[in-house]
């Protein structure tokens, strides 16, 4: 059976152990770090890297959902050392990334999640396509919301 798990971001807005606590004795095997704003980002990397990921059998964190390319390079190294001391795997949205080639070093450990209306790109099944052909390692994080929304060739029939 696949492991459930939660996004700490759902659980409680930028509060980590807020989330992680009031998942407690849930017996969860799965969580995603989540600092979808930018802001969020280094202290949650910081956390991580002090405290690690716990004990889920699977742990990814979600990188923040709009930043400006400049900051691109930074907010790769960032996540970088997650995947180095962690090994965990990185959830990111197609439109936030200029510089394909930066990404491609995470390799598998890069899940790139569909979108919904509110995006560019990323949001059928031909506008993933093209993201993979740059990311071929890469892994999709599938939002079913997100594909009954926007491509239902997506979700099970």
């Amino acid at each position: 059976m696949r492991d459930i798990g939660f996004s700490t971001g759902a659980l409680a807005k930028s509060d980590v152990r807020k989330a992680l606590r009031l998942s407690c004795g849930l017996g969860t095997g799965a969580v995603e770090y989540s600092a979808l704003r930018f802001e969020e980002l280094a202290p949650l990397v910081e956390f991580l890297l002090k405290e690690g990921p716990g004990d889920y059998r699977y742990s990814s964190f979600h990188a923040p959902s709009q930043f400006k390319p400049e900051d691109e390079k930074a907010v790769v190294e960032m996540l970088w050392r997650l995947i180095e001391r962690h090994a965990m795997h990185i959830v990111v949205h197609p439109d936030v990334i200029s510089d394909h080639a930066l990404w491609r070093k995470f390799g598998t450990r890069l899940c790139v999640e569909n979108m919904d209306h509110r995006k560019p790109v990323g949001r059928t099944a031909d506008e993933l396509e093209e993201v993979f052909e740059k990311l071929p390692e890469a892994r999709l994080c599938f939002d079913i919301g997100h594909a009954h929304e926007i491509d239902r060739s997506m979700s099970p029939q």
